[in-house]
């Protein structure tokens, strides 16, 4: 006689896609045993792993001896089927400060999955979508790990996300008015760190080329204008990513000190001609 288990069990038994079973098998007055359709042998065998499957199998042990020959089979089903993973986005082009979505899309497996995202900004998440805000122009990458019981597949998300920054804003002026030369700082933001350009009371490009270190605030000079003293001039800015709102500046006359000269005790006087 003869007898081979699998798991222990007589079977059929249904393990997992990709994991492994353990057949064993015992025998009386044999002399000899072979298992198809693998090329194990042994009148009997404690426990023998049948490596990771990906397809249902069965096992047959056929045995002989001085009295003939016996066989026995056990049934090993696999559920599930090879994973496989890909992702996407949407939108693909949005203005720094909005958000995209970032989506898995797994398939095969158990049928269960896990995620673990990774990618551009410091992108994380554990769900099936990612909804990433962006603060920061550029282009904007994602990749996923999907998990499906033992199985797990890293996704590269083709498509990417491209972010702009969006045309500046200006919030406030300081000093809200003055004469020409007057030095006056824009509150707002989005401005560019390089290439602004003031366009003042109607003229585009007034003053070129000024720099914003933190994105927040833009210093120049009230250039020489058009405009009309106790006007109220128009104020804009432009950068690579287009042109701001208007601010108003109250233009002012420019006042020049008069020094007058007091008698300190030291003068001499000398006398004019008569009239």
């Amino acid at each position: 006689t003869v007898d081979i288990k699998a798991n222990n069990s007589d079977g059929p038994i249904t393990i997992e896609y990709g994991t492994a079973a353990t057949i064993n098998w015992s025998s009386t007055n044999a002399v000899s045993c072979s298992v198809a359709p693998t090329s194990w042998t042994g009148i009997s065998h404690a426990g023998i792993t049948t490596g990771n499957l990906t397809a249902s199998e069965t096992y047959i042990v056929t045995c002989s001896g001085s009295g003939g020959s016996a066989t026995d089979s056990v049934i090993v089903n696999i559920s599930g089927s090879s994973l496989t993973a890909s992702c996407s986005v949407s939108p693909s082009s949005i203005l720094a400060g909005e958000s995209v979505t970032w989506t898995a899309y797994p398939e095969g497996g158990t049928g269960s999955y896990s995620y673990s995202w990774t990618g551009t900004d410091g992108l994380s998440g554990d769900a099936k979508f990612a909804t990433p805000t962006y603060a920061f122009a550029g282009t904007k990458s994602a990749s996923v790990v999907v998990t499906s019981g033992v199985q797990s597949v890293t996704a590269l998300c083709a498509s990417s996300v491209v972010v702009s920054l969006p045309p500046p804003i200006i919030d406030s002026i300081s000093p809200a008015e003055g004469p020409v030369g007057t030095p006056v700082t824009l509150i707002g933001k989005w401005f560019g760190a390089t290439g602004n350009s003031i366009n003042f009371a109607g003229a585009a490009n007034a003053v070129t080329n000024l720099s914003s270190s933190d994105g927040k605030t833009l210093s120049f000079d009230v250039p020489s204008t058009s405009c009309q003293v106790a006007q109220l001039c128009s104020i804009s800015v432009t950068n690579a990513n287009g042109t701001s709102n208007t601010i108003s500046f109250l233009l002012t006359q420019k006042v020049t000190p008069v020094i007058v000269a007091a008698p300190n005790g030291g003068e001499t006087f000398l006398q004019g001609p008569a009239n």
